[in-house]
This record gives structure tokens, C-alpha cells and sequence, in this order.
């Protein structure tokens, strides 16, 4: 059973989607205009893990004891990082170029880099709402082979991007929200409707992320 107060904050959150749908029908916002479009964003990192595995390229069943030994370790770097409330979902694929060419001069080592984008750092302990990008062999993590490894020949890597859909439509809900419509509202109540919003986001795809691109 929900409590009175949780469907009065559903009540108020229908009331003010409804707002807000109406201003978006009536401006009709186009997410950034082409400048802005090819214009990557800044961005701030909050998290760094190191994930480095063995360099295998096929399954680790495919290797005896002594050769898994054998094998070099594939340097894997995970980030998250929070992309700023001027953001536009145009910016996406600029951003996470603009991530992996930042990052790859720091550490030549680094043979996979997967970056997970935010646009708020709240919400850093879930599912990324902006984007994720991953840059390795081909574009794809688990294939970086022994040669490459030690080598570092990077004449194979390309950059996979999975964008959130719908991205430029949440953005705009989210900051509708943020500045103006949840003035007045505790704390509390903010993070409650915040938490709806992230189930309608996440109800809008058929599926968790959009197609490879």
C-alpha cells in the first residue's frame, strides 16, 4: 500500500509532467543547435576503477594453466563522469571522444577504457542516464590480445557509444524540475520524485540502452 503521502507527490508529479509537456509543445526545443552540436562538453570525473584481466580472446576455459599464467594483464580503466546542467544530448558523442582523447595520453598503458556518463552526480550510484562509451579493439571489450598488450598498437581501436534514447527530452524534464516546479519542496520530497523520474526514464525504452553506434 502506498502512503498519502507518496500519491500525493505522484499527483503532483502528473500535474507538473503535464506542465511541462505543454511548454515543450509550444516551444519546441531542438536540444542544441548545430554549433553545439559538434561542441563536446566539459565534464568532471568521480570515480576511477581499475578493472585489468588477463588478455585472453577467447574463453578462459580455452587456456590451459600454464599458458593463462603466461598471458600479460589488459590494463581496463571504468570512469564516471558527471557532465554539467548546460549539457545537450548533441553533445554526447563529442563528450565521449573528447573523454577518451583526455585520457589515453596520461596512461599509454591503458588498453580499455569504458566511461559512464551522468547528468547528475546524485545519481552516481545507479544506472548512467546520459551515456556510456567504451573505447578498445574494434570497439569492443575482452579482445585486446597478448600482442596488444604489451605493445600498446593501437591501430585497431575505435570508440562504441551507447546513448540513452530520448536523452535531449529527459534532460529538459529533469532541469524543468530542478528550477523550477521543485522550489519549495523538502529535500525528502525531492529525492522521491527524482526516484519517479528515474523509473519513467527507465520504463521508456524497450530496452536498457539504445543500439551500438
Amino acid at each position: 500500500m502506498h502512503s498519502a503521502r507518496t500519491i500525493l507527490l505522484l499527483a503532483l508529479f502528473v500535474m507538473l509532467l503535464a506542465a511541462c509537456d505543454r511548454t515543450a509543445q509550444s516551444t519546441q526545443p531542438d536540444g542544441g543547435s548545430n554549433a553545439q552540436a559538434s561542441k563536446a562538453s566539459t565534464y568532471e570525473v568521480h570515480a576511477r576503477k581499475d578493472e585489468s584481466h588477463k588478455a585472453t580472446t577467447k574463453p578462459i576455459s580455452g587456456y590451459t594453466k600454464k599458458q593463462l599464467d603466461a598471458l600479460p594483464m589488459a590494463k581496463k580503466i571504468v570512469y564516471k563522469a558527471v557532465i554539467p546542467e548546460s549539457f545537450s544530448a548533441n553533445q554526447t558523442e563529442a563528450t565521449i571522444e573528447k573523454f577518451i582523447a583526455d585520457m589515453t595520453p596520461k596512461d599509454k598503458d591503458i588498453d580499455e577504457i569504458q566511461v559512464y556518463i551522468y547528468s547528475e552526480e546524485s545519481r552516481l550510484s545507479g544506472d548512467y542516464d546520459v551515456a556510456m562509451g567504451i573505447w578498445a579493439p574494434n570497439g569492443k571489450l575482452g579482445t585486446v590480445s597478448a600482442a596488444v598488450a604489451t605493445g600498446n598498437n593501437r591501430d585497431d581501436y575505435s570508440i562504441k557509444r551507447h546513448i540513452r534514447p530520448n536523452l535531449q527530452e529527459n534532460l529538459d524534464r529533469r532541469g524543468k524540475f530542478q528550477h523550477n516546479e521543485m522550489d519549495g519542496l523538502t529535500e525528502e520530497d525531492k529525492k522521491d520524485i527524482d526516484h519517479i523520474l528515474e523509473d519513467l526514464e527507465n520504463q521508456s525504452a524497450t530496452n536498457p540502452v539504445s543500439p551500438l553506434r
